[in-house]
């Protein structure tokens, strides 16, 4: 019997998966948006705040100290659209651009499953309901990051570069992506995993190491350039230690711990540790998950959605292998 992409022509198949993206994109950004009401005006102040190199606000506290003056790339463009398309409000336009930043992010994920692993429309359905639903409990914490879907889409977008050998296109993305968030710099390990093989590992893992290197620097770059102080990201990395086991002795079945734990025994439920490709996506999820350990506030769930669209690819990849 013909599988569905025989069936359809690229035309019409291209059109259920960008209707599947808007829809999608539009119920986990209402989730969000609508969770941090409250706290809607501190996180417009830092998006003017990152620009101009001023403290960010988190209710009555100013802090100048923050490694987050690389992120410019969503606050870049609400003040463009502010500006240029007055015909919405700084408030609209941050709520169109939450909504399309996700509606992109779940787009650009369901094409590189489809056309960078090769899955069914309805295997790409089921793996974009999957990350769709991995991406709720990231709304954890009380104030949007703006960089979280911007994340998503460069962390899709890597795994399509590398599975078709696109390192120039990768390299870009990492660059550009670097003034979102640092995790941009994943795009070198996704390379060097994805890429390499037991017989020619040497030049993947110099060109990992390149993207690595170069998106990282940019990064650090911009948060000398902007930031009023310049604080790294690993400073953190000692509490979180702290964090769990807090998290431990206070146990709440709705806290983070829980939570992330969910998250991730339901994407891992999916995958088949049989299949290699699964395996270098597992490595992948692993790998983010201890570098974000070491780089990221670990009760901040957000944190983790580079592994979780690593498990996505996983499920995808076991799914389209039955």
């Amino acid at each position: 019997m013909p599988s569905d992409s025989t069936r359809e022509s690229p035309g019409r198949d291209i059109a259920i998966l960008f209707v599947w993206a808007l829809s999608l994109g539009l119920i986990v950004a209402a989730i969000s948006v609508n969770l941090r009401f409250a706290t809607r005006l501190d996180t417009l102040h830092n998006l003017g705040a990152v620009l101009q190199g001023e403290p960010f606000k988190t209710g009555d506290v100013f802090r100048a100290d923050l490694p987050f003056y690389n992120r410019i790339l969503f606050p870049l463009a609400h003040r463009l659209m502010s500006r240029w398309l007055p015909f919405a409000s700084e408030g609209q336009w941050y709520l169109l651009l939450r909504i399309a930043s996700f509606q992109m992010a779940f787009l650009v994920f369901g094409l590189a499953c489809r056309r960078g692993i090769g899955t069914s429309r309805l295997t790409t359905g089921l793996a974009m309901a999957l990350l769709g639903a991995a991406t709720v409990p990231s709304f954890n914490f009380p104030w949007e990051e703006t960089s979280d879907a911007l994340d998503m889409v460069v962390t899709a977008a890597g795994v399509w570069a590398a599975l078709r050998r696109r390192f120039l296109v990768c390299l870009a993305l990492s660059i550009l992506f670097a003034a979102n968030r640092e995790s941009a710099a994943f795009l070198g390990l996704i390379w060097f995993v994805l890429v390499a093989k037991r017989d020619r590992w040497r030049r993947p893992a110099i060109e990992g190491g390149v993207i690595c290197v170069l998106s990282y620097g940019t990064a650090l770059a911009l948060k000398i350039a902007l930031g009023p102080v310049l604080r790294p990201n690993w400073a953190v990395a000692r509490n979180n230690l702290d964090r769990l086991t807090e998290a431990l002795a206070d146990f709440k079945p709705l806290g983070w711990l829980p939570m992330l734990v969910a998250t991730l025994v339901m994407l891992l439920l999916f995958a088949d540790t049989r299949l290699p490709q699964v395996q270098r996506f597992l490595l992948l999820a692993a790998t983010f998950i201890v570098l974000n350990i070491w780089f990221g506030l670990v009760n901040e769930l957000r944190i983790f959605l580079p592994t979780f669209i690593m498990l996505c690819f996983a499920a995808a990849e076991s799914v389209r292998s039955r």
